[in-house]
């Protein structure tokens, strides 16, 4: 990925579109603009199954008259294409319901010097790499007990990009990022039962992944342990959520308690402001700002 070229394309692209619309009559106006280019391999039963490559270009663009909102998309750059998603963008306001609340955040709010997060760690990898990472995976897999009777892959992923936002604010910002993935998903049989289970592993750097073979034991031991479950009796019973249940779990919280699902009177919790919804210990912190953390975003 050439950056710096992408970079000064995607900014030209996202600057043009928030011009056009504040001369088309957009009160505010947003855009986003992206470019995304990867490479995913998934082997199965020690064979290869599939290679993808993938490069995408998009544009959004946002924009906001007399408290009507209306969006449109393109992957067309070109002039005619980003006037005709603008215009498309503003017809469709004028079919919307108005709210007074739609709006970019206040100018003061815009970020200043957005600090570089570290998000960016191309991976050099090819599909052989690749092929023999994940065969490693569902090898270790396969090979950890002789109850896991078949796999569903193991896969390796690499994908990276560059993101640019504009606004009529006048502010212009973007960044690069990347992540990196391997998986792996097993079947274990037993008396008759069949259990699937799966691990994975995802990071911005492909050095701070788990080891393909630490993948795979993994997939195998969650997949044995199902084996053998049995149904309790209706009872009180303390529940233990997974760790990677979490994001979904506390997203139904978020989304709840959201100014949009709040003031549409469209929340499980409407009218719960002021209330303890949650134990005294439990304790949320938004941090956007970690390096290298998947959820990180400059701006």
């Amino acid at each position: 990925m050439d950056r710096d070229k992408i970079a000064e394309s995607l900014t030209a692209v996202a600057a043009q579109a928030v011009e056009l619309a504040k001369r088309l009559g957009a009160d505010q106006a947003e855009a986003g603009a992206s470019y995304d280019e990867g490479l995913s391999v998934t082997v199965r039963m020690g064979e290869l199954e599939s290679v993808e490559r993938q490069r995408d270009r998009g544009l959004g663009v946002t924009v906001y008259r007399d408290a009507h909102k209306g969006s449109a998309s393109t992957t067309d750059f070109s002039a005619a294409s980003v006037e005709e998603t603008v215009r498309k963008a503003l017809s469709i306001g004028s079919f919307t319901a108005a709210d007074r609340y739609a709006g970019l955040a206040d100018a003061a709010l815009m970020a200043v010097d957005p600090p570089d997060l570290e998000l960016y760690f191309p991976w050099d990898v090819d599909v052989e790499t690749a092929t023999a990472l994940a065969l490693r995976a569902e090898n270790a897999a396969r090979g950890l007990d002789k109850r896991i009777a078949n796999s569903e892959g193991a896969s390796v992923g690499t994908g990276v990009g560059y993101r640019v936002y504009a606004n009529s604010h006048g502010f212009v910002g973007g960044y690069p990022s990347g992540s990196h993935s391997m998986s792996c998903s097993v079947v274990a049989k037993d008396a008759g039962a069949l259990e699937r289970d799966y691990w994975y592993t995802v990071a911005r750097s492909a050095d701070a992944l788990e080891t393909p073979e630490s993948v795979g034991e993994e997939s195998a031991r969650r997949a044995l342990k199902r084996l053998g479950a049995r149904q309790v009796s209706t009872r009180v019973v303390p529940v233990l959520f997974p760790a990677e249940l979490a994001r979904g779990f506390f997203g139904h919280l978020v989304a709840a308690v959201r100014g949009t699902a709040q003031y549409r009177r469209a929340s499980f919790l409407l009218g719960a402001a002021g209330e303890q919804v949650l134990p005294e210990f439990v304790d949320i912190e938004e941090d956007p700002l970690i390096p290298r953390a998947l959820g990180s975003a400059p701006f």
